[in-house]
């Protein structure tokens, strides 16, 4: 339905943290040549979309804000400088907080070289599938690239093969984050050893993902802490740490679980990289702040480094565009190495709150995706 050259659109918004439910925005239907025009098919929910909502309890303004960033669709009408068609099929990821641009929508306009993530679909892979790689496969891929970058092992863009030989630890791979950290250090990467650490109800999901060694978090810190240095022991040092959930009680271990630059490696150190505001708990009923904010032990941590009394720094990734990405899901896709590890598939609009509800609560292990 279109009024006035706007395509009138159903979507899930909201004009504070009070009232989520689903109405209608208008889509502009005349698109500028680097725009796409996408009729969505499926989107995802990630911890970001409950958290924006979220802030908006200290944003005033009565403006309609569409909620979502992941999404996958079809080209319906595509601008002439895209290098898209009508009928492609896309998915991506665009972050634009307390906007209209929000994807949980039926139809939304992107501008491929403005969004974090736009690329066409590959070839044989559902919607749902899609919708639920953009931003944790890309946030897995490119924080698993900043350890390795760090940490020297690999000196240009392409990473297959960079761990070959190496140890990495993946604290908190039951996210989905995490599970496609796995994936992308043993099927892409090549690592020796992957270690990963999830909670009980997650270790089948992640030992077939790829990892060597599954540590049962629940079993408690200091248990974790004494399975991870019995495979120090027995395997060596770790080069790639990557923490999912800020599970921070391993900083005061990466003396002895980090390789240094005193290693039998060429020389090269170890590295420690955390995602941006990740955190496991319940992100509907706990403080904003213990999330967005640095924690009293990382401060520290980076204090005492900057100092010069610790040998490793603590690395934090934000997702960004990274060119490499897309290229890496449609060649582990085409070769059958990438799995997309979904928690659950809601069908229909009326089903978006038991969606959202699954992941703030932290429920889901794996993706959660709604089908538009």
């Amino acid at each position: 339905m279109t009024a006035a050259g706007k395509l009138v659109s159903k979507a899930l918004t909201y004009t504070s943290f009070w009232n989520l439910g689903l109405s209608t925005v208008a889509v502009p239907v005349d698109i500028l040549p680097e725009e796409i025009l996408v009729k969505v098919k499926a989107v995802s929910i990630n911890p970001i979309d409950v958290l924006l909502q979220r802030l908006s309890l200290f944003f005033v303004g009565s403006y309609r804000k569409v909620y979502g960033g992941d999404y996958a669709g079809v080209v319906v009408k595509a601008g002439k400088s895209t290098g898209y068609q009508t009928g492609d099929a896309v998915y991506g990821y665009r972050l634009a907080p307390f906007s209209s641009e929000g994807t949980f929508s039926q139809y939304i306009v992107i501008n491929p070289k403005k969004v974090i993530l736009c690329d066409k679909i590959p070839e044989g892979m559902l919607f749902e599938q899609a919708a639920s790689l953009a931003c944790t496969a890309a946030t897995g891929y490119g924080v698993l690239k900043m350890g390795v970058t760090q940490a020297g092992k690999v000196k240009t863009p392409d990473l297959a093969d960079a761990l070959e030989g190496k140890n990495v630890l993946v604290i908190g791979a039951g996210t989905s984050v995490g599970s496609y950290a796995v994936e992308f250090a043993k099927k892409y990467m090549r690592a020796a050893n992957v270690v990963a650490t999830c909670s009980s109800r997650s270790l089948a999901k992640i030992e077939n993902l790829g990892a060597d060694v599954t540590i049962d978090y629940t079993q408690g810190n200091y248990a974790n802490i004494n399975q991870t240095l019995e495979f120090v022991k027995a395997k060596g040092k770790f080069d790639v740490v990557v923490d999912c959930v800020r599970n921070e009680i391993f900083l005061d271990y990466l003396d002895v679980i980090l390789k240094d630059s005193t290693s039998d490696d060429g020389g090269s150190s170890g590295s420690y990289c955390q995602v941006y505001g990740s955190k496991s708990m319940n992100l509907c009923s706990c403080s904003i702040f213990s999330i967005i904010l640095p924690s009293y032990r990382s401060l520290k941590y980076s204090l005492l480094y900057s100092l010069g009394l610790l040998k490793h720094r603590l690395y934090c990734y934000k997702l960004g565009y990274d060119a490499t990405f897309a290229p890496v899901v449609h060649s582990m896709w085409k070769a059958h190495l990438l799995d997309t590890p979904i928690d659950s598939v809601h069908r229909g609009w009326s089903n978006y709150a038991e969606a959202i509800h699954r992941v703030g609560t932290s429920k889901a292990s794996g993706k959660v995706v709604c089908i538009l």
